[in-house]
């Protein structure tokens, strides 16, 4: 019977969970690889050793565990180190302040969407609360002019009615009563006689 030895290959390092690592949260750092009889797995921070086994777990992580860390696998036909993997453990503070700053910007995203809407709203509504060049083809911005008679002023000429009138004061006490036809102006006369 024939057993093939291979030296360790295909080495691969993946730490759970993946994403933002908090102090207080609990770590696992997984080396796997590949090698005939199984290979010995050692764990090194900064290229200092720091744990043995498949499984490198840590509890209550701290900041002091942020750093760059391998595996190497090693049999008696050989050895393989992984690529560095970045550990990076953030303080309880930056999580929470990253997340004001989300929710921060979130805020200002939507607020600037309602006032966008807002304002094309009420462009809109401007638009149709003016009239069109064709509904007024004058340009003006009332689409009915009002017009006076032109008999309404004609009525009001007071020297017409009273002979008499140079100043208001004048005309109140030579006109009070010049309703009598023959004491008016002959300007004035009876048309139906």
């Amino acid at each position: 019977m024939y057993v093939c030895l291979n030296p360790p290959k295909n080495i691969s390092v993946s730490i759970s969970p993946s994403g933002e690592i908090v102090e207080g949260d609990s770590v696992t750092l997984s080396c796997n690889s590949d090698a005939k009889p199984a290979a010995e797995i050692n764990w090194f921070k900064e290229g200092k050793p720091v744990e043995s086994g498949r499984i490198y777990s840590i509890s209550n992580i701290c900041s002091c565990h942020s750093g760059e860390y391998k595996c190497r696998s090693r049999n008696k036909h050989g050895e393989i180190e992984s690529d560095a993997v970045k550990l990076n453990v953030m303080y309880a503070a930056e999580k929470s302040s990253s997340s004001v700053v989300a929710v921060g910007i979130s805020a200002a995203v939507v607020l600037m969407s309602v006032i966008l809407v807002v304002f094309i709203w009420l462009l809109i509504r401007r638009k149709r609360a003016t009239p069109s060049e064709e509904q007024n083809p004058r340009g003006s911005r009332h689409s009915k002019t009002l017009e006076a008679p032109e008999d309404t002023y004609m009525t009001l000429d007071p020297q017409s009615r009273c002979s008499e009138y140079n100043t208001l004061d004048n005309m109140k006490r030579s006109c009070e009563n010049t309703d009598d036809l023959e004491a008016q102006d002959p300007a004035y006369e009876d048309i139906d006689n």
